[in-house]
């Protein structure tokens, strides 16, 4: 077994044997309790370097796996992200977050992602027996199993990971989920006054109306035990306010928290478009903003959405999946049979590199969006378009907003002037979306 990326672990350890030794000094109750966890850090560290130099195995995972069952197992571990978490990461922790943004790992995904990442590039960490990981919640989870794939030292590992329960039948599942979810947060909390929270989909009343989470229910099943799920868990909350939306709607209300303006318009190209927008008073309304399946392109002959059936749907012009149907013609030399993240990863390659192909590519949906900017205006006050998405990382993205505007400024002058087109912070990306989502339910004070 390979014991490259052990002389990071091996820093870290000696810096863990010194505070452990300075901390055992102390007899404060605070320093002892701390003394406990380095002590456990500490044997983390000693054991995975000696199974790496002793060919033993042992198991990296993602941040969101449960290391109780690890623990359960005597199964020996480490998370791909942990450094970043530890105090000996202190004196080059910002470096390295440098280096990741100038790999070309984008700043809409989190930092954590972004240095897994780096540290699998870059030989950072000690190279395990398998990988445990997830595919979601995020498009950047999925990137991270994409570097792995991709990387010559870790490509030939077992993979394993949990998949998104998007094709789970049993209305059991799902609830026992966001129970388990609900449960989770309320024990960090001296109290529960309210819940808000966002899903993909459509949600009317807190009613699930339409949503990709519960394709896997039948309509039966949907409608007895899916369609009134959330209205049943505030029942189990003694009724406090209970908001669920859209997650494109609480995006939106995210950036009109952050910009501190109205009229925003959210839209994230991922897997899919997600699409939410805030009023004028920075307020999600009542109507249904989930544009994804909306027709943009007008032709006979428009690309048909494969679960909607619609043809010119937006989602075929801002996302993954755009990026996939312009590589033929954009002749770059990419497998149209590998998967649609993964062709999307060799466009971002051949973009890093410079190829004017790739380069195209996002030229072009930067024309889409300048187009379909006009046209959502005609139903929509927009002042801030905020742009998301894995489709949105690097210079590409740059290139997309670029474009766009081009088309504003030739074709809507006028529009042109009162539509700003913005990426959001990394602090929005990161938090945003939680924040907002708790702010939801109404509070009646007595």
């Amino acid at each position: 077994m390979s014991t490259k990326g052990l002389d990071r672990f091996k820093q870290d350890r000696d810096a863990f044997q010194l505070a452990v030794q300075s901390l055992e000094q102390s007899q404060s109750s605070e320093k002892q309790l701390t003394a406990t966890l380095a002590r456990a850090i500490l044997e983390s560290y000693s054991r995975i370097i000696m199974c790496a130099e002793e060919s033993k195995p042992f198991i990296a995972n993602t941040y969101a796996n449960a290391p109780e069952l690890f623990v359960a197992l005597n199964l020996p571990w480490y998370t791909i992200s942990q450094i970043p978490f530890l105090p000996t990461s202190e004196p080059y922790i910002l470096d390295e977050i440098d280096e990741a943004n100038g790999s070309g790992l984008g700043s809409d995904m989190c930092t954590l992602i972004r240095l897994g990442i780096n540290n699998v590039e870059s030989g950072r960490i000690p190279i395990p027996t398998a990988f445990i990981g997830l595919l979601s919640p995020c498009d950047g989870a999925a990137m991270l199993h994409q570097a792995i794939a991709r990387n010559k030292d870790w490509r030939n590992i077992p993979v394993f990971c949990t998949d998104p329960p998007y094709f789970e039948s049993d209305p059991d599942y799902h609830l026992e989920g966001i129970r388990d979810s609900l449960r989770r947060a309320a024990a960090h909390l001296p109290s529960v006054d309210a819940i808000g929270g966002s899903a993909a989909g459509v949600y009317v009343d807190n009613q699930v109306r339409v949503a990709s989470l519960f394709r896997g229910v039948t309509d039966e099943l949907f409608e007895s035990r899916v369609k009134n799920i959330f209205i049943d868990l505030a029942h189990e909350w003694n009724d406090v306010p209970f908001r669920v939306v859209n997650d494109g709607d609480v995006t939106a209300l995210a950036g009109a928290i952050s910009l501190d303006d109205g009229s925003v318009l959210g839209l994230a190209m991922g897997t899919s478009t997600a699409v939410g927008y805030a009023d004028e008073s920075r307020n999600i309304t009542d109507r249904i903003s989930e544009l994804a399946f909306v027709p943009l392109d007008y032709r006979e002959d428009a690309p048909v959405d494969e679960w909607s059936g619609d043809n010119g749907c937006q989602v075929q012009y801002f996302s993954q999946q755009a990026v996939s149907r312009l590589i033929p013609a954009s002749g770059l030399p990419i497998d149209t049979a590998l998967g649609k993240p993964e062709q999307l990863v060799e466009v971002q390659k051949f973009m890093e590199a410079g190829d004017d192909r790739a380069a195209a590519i996002y030229r072009t949906i930067g024309s889409y969006l300048g187009y379909a900017i006009p046209h959502c205006a005609k139903f929509y006050c927009i002042r801030h378009l905020l742009l998301l998405g894995r489709v949105m990382t690097g210079d590409g993205g740059d290139l997309i907003i670029k474009h766009a505007r081009a088309v504003l400024e030739d074709e809507f002058p006028e529009l042109a002037k009162s539509v700003e087109i913005s990426t959001p912070d990394e602090h929005l990306k990161r938090h945003g979306q939680a924040i907002a989502a708790a702010s939801l339910p109404r509070i009646l004070k007595n």
